[in-house]
């Protein structure tokens, strides 16, 4: 059995201690360092994609609560409402594409595991309600893709949300107007109980997204007073 001198103990001591330390000093830097990519990452997604996802959702969300605007695109030959509707929903949808082109859904995991999951769902759910109820006026996957690309543009590598002057001016040739026909069918057409359905989504989805921006939805506040109003309009 080899005896270890007593002299060398001290030695071996520190070099053992001197490896420990170095290995967590290692570990701990690689911890820091994920933690900063995360937080990089975060600041990334919610700078570029999600601040203007939430603005998308909410201007959606303020066209379609307005049951008078929708009126008033239903009976008046103002191209205003028509195209200001359409525009807003062009814009939700064609988030929903670029989340999913740029890969965006699964980098949320990576800071926020389950978020980009439950987001792709909820974005896919107020999709499958676009598809039209009505017999020969369906708003269907190419329909709403159509309309998204009339918003979309490549630019230096990422894709960016036009412009409603730039939409406007689109809209204007008759082609781009052939090609929306069905997206506003279903704005004209579409039922009390679909809208009511798709407020809901879009509701949570801005709430979904708000905790990750920090910033709370101005639409969230607007339903709560909205709700007020009707209570004390109608108590019981």
């Amino acid at each position: 059995m080899a005896f270890i001198d007593a002299a060398l103990l001290p030695l071996i001591s520190a070099g053992i201690g001197a490896g420990a330390g170095s290995l967590g000093a290692t570990l701990l830097g690689d911890a820091l360092k994920r933690k900063s990519e995360r937080r990089l990452l975060r600041e990334k997604l919610v700078n570029n994609y999600l601040l203007q996802l939430q603005d998308a959702v909410e201007s959606l969300w303020g066209r379609l609560i307005n049951k008078g605007a929708l009126l008033a695109l239903k009976e008046t030959t103002d191209p205003y409402f028509e195209r200001s509707t359409l525009y807003a929903l062009a814009c939700l949808l064609a988030y929903n594409r670029i989340l999913l082109l740029d890969g965006v859904y699964s980098q949320i995991e990576i800071f926020r595991p389950g978020l980009g999951v439950a987001l792709r769902k909820k974005l896919q759910q107020v999709e499958f309600s676009l598809d039209a109820e009505i017999p020969g006026a369906g708003f269907y996957r190419y329909n709403r893709i159509a309309l998204a690309e009339t918003v979309m543009e490549r630019v230096e590598g990422r894709w960016i949300i036009k412009g409603y002057l730039e939409f406007n001016n689109r809209y204007e040739k008759i082609e781009i107007q052939k090609a929306l026909i069905p997206a506003k069918s279903f704005v004209l057409q579409v039922s009390n109980s679909k809208l009511d359905s798709l407020l809901k989504d879009l509701m949570d989805i801005a709430i979904d997204v708000g905790k990750v921006t920090g910033i709370t939805p101005s639409i969230q506040e607007i339903a709560e007073m909205r709700l007020k109003d009707q209570q004390k309009a109608d108590p019981w």
